[in-house]
C-alpha cells in the first residue's frame, strides 16, 4: 500500500483553493496603501499572509507610528469584508470537488490566513455535506505562512497526523508552510512546483485533484 492510500485528512487552504477572493482582498490592500500614503506590495507578493504580518513589515522604515498597526489591520479587514459580502466567491468546480474528497476521506479542514469571518462566510458558501473537522484562521495562531503553525494545528483538531494528511495550497508561502508541516502537499490552480518527495503535483483544478484523490484513495 502506498503512503498516499494512508491519507485521511486532507487540509484546504481557503483563497485560490476553495475561493477567488483574490480581488477583493487586492482591492482592500490597495486602499489601505493609499490611505496611509505608501507604495505597498503586488499582492500576489503577500498571498497566503496574516494581515497582520503585512503591514508590521510594510510600515516597518516608515514615519507611521507602530501603535496604529491594530487600526491598519482593521482598516484592511473591514474593506475586505465589505466588497466580499454577497459576492460569489467560490470557484466552479469547489462544492463538486469538495463533496468528492468528502466522500474518500475521514476528515476535512480549512487552514487560512483569512479572518474567521471570511473563512466561515466561505464554509457557509460551500455548505459541505459534512461540516469541516476544523477550520483554522489568522485568529487561531501567533505565526503565519511561510510557518506551518496553521496546518498543524488544523491537522491536530482533526486528531490526525502530518504523514496521513494532505495540504492543497496555491501560494508560494503556503507551499512552503505545508512542506514543513510533514504532510503530502499539492499545489491547485497557480502552477507552482516543488522539489520534495511528499509533493504530489501541480493540478489545474480543484477537480483535477479530487479526481486524483478518487482514484488513488478508493
Amino acid at each position: 500500500m502506498s503512503e498516499l492510500q494512508n491519507i485521511e485528512c486532507v487540509v484546504f487552504d481557503l483563497d485560490g483553493v476553495l475561493i477567488d477572493s483574490s480581488r477583493q482582498h487586492a482591492q482592500a490592500y490597495s486602499e489601505l496603501w493609499a490611505f496611509i500614503g505608501i507604495d505597498g506590495p503586488d499582492y500576489f507578493d503577500i498571498a497566503g499572509q496574516k494581515t497582520l504580518s503585512v503591514v508590521e513589515k510594510y510600515i516597518l522604515g516608515t514615519d507611521i507610528n507602530p501603535t496604529r498597526i491594530n487600526e491598519l489591520v482593521g482598516f484592511k479587514q473591514q474593506r475586505a469584508r465589505e466588497l466580499l459580502m454577497g459576492s460569489n466567491i467560490l470557484f466552479p468546480d469547489s462544492k463538486d470537488s469538495l463533496e468528492r474528497i468528502i466522500s474518500i476521506t475521514d476528515s476535512t479542514a480549512i487552514a487560512t490566513a483569512a479572518s474567521s469571518y471570511v473563512a466561515n462566510y466561505a464554509a457557509s458558501q460551500l455548505a459541505p455535506s459534512r461540516p469541516f473537522d476544523a477550520i483554522v484562521t489568522a485568529e487561531d495562531v501567533s505565526r503565519s505562512k511561510p510557518d506551518p503553525e496553521v496546518f498543524n494545528t488544523a491537522i491536530r483538531m482533526c486528531n490526525s497526523i502530518p504523514i496521513k494528511s494532505l495540504i492543497l495550497e496555491d501560494s508560494a508561502a503556503g507551499l512552503s508552510a505545508a512542506i514543513q508541516s510533514g504532510a503530502h502537499v499539492a499545489c491547485v490552480r497557480s502552477g507552482l512546483e516543488l522539489s520534495n518527495e511528499r509533493f504530489l503535483g501541480s493540478f489545474v483544478s480543484l477537480e483535477e485533484v479530487s479526481m486524483y484523490l478518487s482514484e488513488n484513495l478508493s
